[in-house]
């Protein structure tokens, strides 16, 4: 690493061992504040849930079924969701350190390119 390396202040990734932490001696205690892109895609499932629940319902389908489909929903779009939060994520950081790689390669190209020009002035 360059001494004069940009620093990444971008939060670290959380991996599970982080998210779900316990203790010795004590319960497990669920971190998902930390986790992610799980706020959101638990916001858009349970909206998207409880919508395609309540159509059900107004068609007048079974409860059965309707619980079905509201639990099925649910379950797509908290996937579907979390995969895209975390691919666009992904792709951001990845842009991020692309970006600091070539910001610091620039900055020791043009120390390398000032060493040279220095030490000849001083020849001369």
């Amino acid at each position: 690493k360059a001494p004069d390396a940009i620093p990444d202040d971008s939060p670290p990734e959380q991996n599970i061992r982080q998210v779900v932490t316990a203790p010795p001696g004590s319960e497990l205690e669920w971190n998902f504040k930390h986790a992610p892109c799980f706020r959101e895609s638990m916001m858009y499932s349970v909206l998207g849930g409880t919508a395609f629940g309540i159509m059900e319902a107004v068609r007048r389908s079974p409860a059965v079924k309707v619980g079905n489909v509201a639990v099925g929903t649910f379950s797509v779009v908290a996937l579907f969701s979390w995969f895209s939060c975390r691919n666009a994520a992904r792709q951001r950081q990845e842009a991020i350190q692309k970006s600091v790689h070539h910001a610091n390669l620039a900055r020791q190209h043009a120390a390398e390119g000032a060493a040279p020009a220095a030490d000849a002035a001083k020849k001369a």
